[in-house]
């Protein structure tokens, strides 16, 4: 969870930096247009920053979205990596399962290999 908190936060981050920097562009892109009469270049930074802070907004709610409920316990948290474990028991089982079939049928193949 730290690490989504750290992700959230450098995410926050990067957001104020793009709202202070589209800021700063505007008001130096007013300053040069009034004197200059241009418009093209505040157009595309102005759409440049709407869609990094339109990006950026994504990323933010996603990684909300993955932070867990504030109901989940620490009773709740054992008993899911109980369930974790027992998972990880069975197919670590299994996995033994199908490397000693793997190897039986690697024997196989070399006594009919040396047949042949």
């Amino acid at each position: 969870m730290a690490d989504r908190l750290t992700q959230l936060q450098d995410a926050v981050t990067q957001m104020s930096d793009y709202f202070c920097n589209s800021i700063g562009i505007l008001q130096q892109n007013q300053t040069t247009e009034t004197k200059e009469g241009g418009g093209e270049s505040s157009t595309n930074n102005a759409t440049l920053f709407a869609s990094l802070i339109s990006q950026t907004a994504t990323d933010i709610e996603t990684l909300i979205e993955s932070l867990p409920d504030q109901e989940y316990t620490p009773e709740k948290q054992e008993e899911t990596l109980k369930n974790l474990v027992a998972e990880n028991q069975v197919s670590g089982e299994k996995l033994r399962q199908v490397i000693n079939e793997a190897e039986s049928m690697l024997k196989q193949v070399r006594l009919y290999h040396k047949t042949i």
